[in-house]
């Protein structure tokens, strides 16, 4: 029995391994390190500290690149906007084949003030292509937060969602989006 167990322990941890899985101790070395190059950034403008982070972003397991794109986010908060390499990476991210990639860079783009407008046909993509998931809800949120009235076909659509945050961020965003374009008549 003690054989067995030592053996499925030893093939979950090859899979885990084979699928960019890095231990604990590695995940919270990474994320330590993140955080100080964006304090870094955050306190004196290091470029250099800004392109490791969109490195992250870009490259390396899922764990390191959703996280990048949640330091990116804390970032626009703080700042108030994104560089424009930073905006790139997030556009980038948006088609990601990795799920909580898609769906950390929809997240940081709905967190910026004031919005990202380049983003919308994007957004617009993610919500159709993936309209059960995560980073359709969030894309819809963004899309709300822009009022992006050329969003409605994709938004309406999005009320039959399998997923109901899709559907309530869907009907908040047609609402939204409605009555700011009413507001202008």
């Amino acid at each position: 029995m003690r054989l067995i167990k030592i053996q499925s322990f030893c093939l979950i941890s090859i899979f885990l391994a084979s699928c960019g899985v890095s231990s604990p101790t590695d995940r919270k070395k990474f994320s330590e390190d993140t955080q100080r190059e964006k304090q870094k950034f955050l306190e004196t403008k290091d470029p250099i500290s800004l392109k490791t982070i969109e490195s992250s972003a870009l490259n390396g397991e899922p764990f390191q690149r959703s996280y990048a794109l949640v330091e990116l986010a804390s970032i626009g908060r703080k700042t108030g906007t994104l560089p424009a390499s930073s905006k790139a990476v997030l556009l980038t991210c948006l088609d990601s084949d990795v799920p909580v990639v898609r769906r950390e860079a929809t997240i940081a783009i709905s967190d910026l003030p004031g919005g990202f407008p380049e983003a919308i046909p994007k957004l617009i993509d993610v919500v159709s292509k993936y309209p059960d998931s995560d980073a359709a809800s969030f894309a819809t949120r963004s899309l709300k937060n822009m009022k992006a009235k050329e969003a409605l076909t994709v938004l309406r659509k999005s009320l039959n969602s399998t997923y109901e945050k899709v559907r309530y961020e869907a009907k908040q965003a047609i609402d939204e989006i409605e009555s700011n374009e009413k507001s202008k008549l």
